[in-house]
């Protein structure tokens, strides 16, 4: 009977969401992150009905897991010399986290090619993606290890997983026949209090994995200027066919993916303050952090992006991987 009603309420929330999504007036350029939007703000609303008396199983949540990453993999860019060896290093920072995880899982970090791709996400079962246009953001491995750390939150507190049971319930296809989830679903952000939640324990893996709950303030400072930036930049898009872009947002699709970013989580500033609040209760000291073994090329101070209809050309930053095995920056 309960599962009956939860089904019902599901049904009923999805109805409302198309009534009123069928009634949205078209923006005259739409962005690439409109869907995403849409799956974000729908899947947080829908996550507040029960999705099931029973969570998914360790090896039903791997089973899901692997083959949508074997599929969102196949359909990546091949890596370059200097790819593989971000791609190594970030592998390094992530498996330092998993040993403090709590669940025993097989997580596996990857590394997404696309400069315009500003995020992270998680699978269930223990994939985590991070993306060079999130990379080039940061400064500190510190800020790498709370964006790695959240995301295995995600993980470790069954939210993948429970989006899973969702999108099994809203496609009416059994949990043993769902191999393959469209990647959109993980990459729109959660809701508010699971957001806080991964926040949050995110950064108590970091420290206990020996970084800095500072990289967590570093980052989310950085964010809260950046949206305002970002507001800026996306109002006067509005007026004008050239834009002159500051060097962290360099191009049109980089703007999109913020926009994105912004619109699906919770305020930088909200968030801030909670981590703020977390040290302050934990008693945890400032301490030195450890550089990023990666630095983004001076070559792009400022990127001048022109807009042909719905086409974009610009400057985009590189990356440069410094090599330090003995981990001194």
């Amino acid at each position: 009977m309960n599962q009956r009603i939860a089904l019902l309420a599901i049904l009923l929330v999805s109805a409302v969401a198309v009534f009123f999504a069928e009634r949205v007036v078209p923006q005259p350029t739409p962005s690439p992150q409109a869907l995403l939007h849409l799956v974000g703000d729908a899947e947080r609303d829908m996550m507040r009905v029960p999705v099931s008396l029973a969570p998914l199983s360790d090896e039903e949540e791997r089973s899901i897991g692997d083959e949508t990453a074997r599929k969102y993999l196949g359909m990546q860019d091949a890596y370059g010399p200097e790819d593989e060896l971000i791609a190594q290093y970030v592998s390094e920072v992530g498996a330092a986290l998993a040993k403090s995880a709590s669940r025993k899982l097989h997580y596996q970090f990857h590394y997404v090619v696309q400069a315009g791709f500003v995020n992270a996400f998680a699978l269930p079962g223990g994939h985590v993606f991070v993306g060079k246009g999130l990379l080039m953001l940061m400064d500190t491995e510190d800020e790498l290890a709370s964006v790695l750390g959240h995301e295995i939150e995600h993980v470790e507190l069954r939210h993948c997983a429970d989006r899973a049971q969702m999108q099994s319930r809203l496609s009416g296809t059994p949990l043993r026949e769902l191999l393959f989830i469209p990647i959109a679903i993980f990459q729109a952000g959660y809701s508010k209090e699971q957001e806080l939640e991964a926040d949050r324990d995110g950064v108590k893996l970091a420290v206990a994995a020996g970084y800095s709950a500072d990289g967590a303030v570093a980052m989310f400072q950085r964010w809260e200027k950046l949206e305002s930036e970002v507001r800026r930049v996306e109002k006067a898009r509005r007026q004008r066919s050239v834009l002159d872009l500051p060097a962290e947002i360099a191009n049109v699709v980089v703007l999109d993916s913020l926009i994105g970013y912004f619109a699906s989580h919770p305020p930088p500033q909200e968030r801030l303050v909670a981590i703020e609040r977390l040290i302050a209760e934990q008693g945890w000291k400032p301490g030195p952090q450890r550089g990023l073994r990666m630095q983004i090329s001076p070559a792009a101070h400022r990127a001048y992006v022109g807009i042909k209809g719905r086409q974009a050309f610009g400057i985009a930053g590189a990356v440069q991987v410094v090599h330090d095995p003995a981990g001194v920056l």
